[in-house]
């Protein structure tokens, strides 16, 4: 029996803050990560983009620490390379919201609050509030949920991922989306699992609470789906 996988790369390097450099986000301004490393992101706003764009090896670790940015048609972070990028809820209350249709990045349609291309890993004890005009956070590859508060309202999928979903912990709250939890790979029907151990997840959505292409596994957690 497959099991549930719990990624520990948020874990081990937030322990490792003080050599993080912090990056205050400005309107109008995006900010380009090209090497791995640890990255604080705090300020607010708008029209502004994160991109990450690292050699194929290295692993980034963003932390936000009051972070507040509103675009109108590109995610506010965006993962274009990487081997790993961890997303960590430092212990405040984070804000990211698309308002208007996604523009697309030339064959990639860029169409979530966080758009990325490779692993991402969410974790922490902060809250994070998306709203998205289309998905919520969108993964090519695997998704993974070990902390953290997410409150997202978007009209796509909350959570989707091509690869994989997995969730271990935290709380995931999902209000007036299409579905809440996707995982689904147009091009490959053995990919599109979801995998949950544990969490508080409470789902309203408009279709459906979990769809999954391959297999939903549960070994945990708390559930209140509509």
């Amino acid at each position: 029996k497959k099991m549930c996988v719990k990624s520990h790369l948020g874990e081990k390097t937030f322990k490792h803050l003080t050599n993080a450099g912090t990056l205050t986000v400005e309107s109008g301004k995006d900010i380009t990560i090209d090497v791995g490393g640890a990255y604080i992101l705090t300020g607010k706003a708008d029209d502004a983009s994160v991109i990450i764009d690292a050699p194929d090896d290295d692993e980034i670790q963003l932390v936000l620490d009051s972070l507040a940015m509103t675009n109108k048609d590109t995610p506010c972070i965006y993962v274009k390379n990487a081997d790993k990028v961890s997303l960590t809820l430092k212990g405040s209350n984070d804000s990211l919201s698309v308002t208007g249709d996604f523009s697309s990045d030339g064959d990639t349609k860029t169409d979530a609050v966080i758009f990325s291309k490779d692993d991402l890993t969410i974790s922490g004890t902060g809250t994070l509030t998306i709203a998205s005009s289309d998905n919520g956070i969108a993964c090519k590859d695997t998704l993974n949920v070990t902390g953290g508060n997410l409150s997202i309202t978007c009209k796509g999928s909350a959570l989707e991922s091509k690869d994989e979903i997995l969730i271990s912990d935290g709380a995931v709250n999902i209000t007036e989306c299409n579905d809440g939890l996707h995982a689904e790979d147009n091009d490959d029907d053995t990919k599109g699992n979801i995998c949950i151990s544990g969490g508080d997840i409470s789902i309203n959505a408009d279709d459906d609470a979990i769809h999954a292409t391959t297999e939903i596994q549960i070994d945990g957690g708390t559930f209140d789906l509509k």
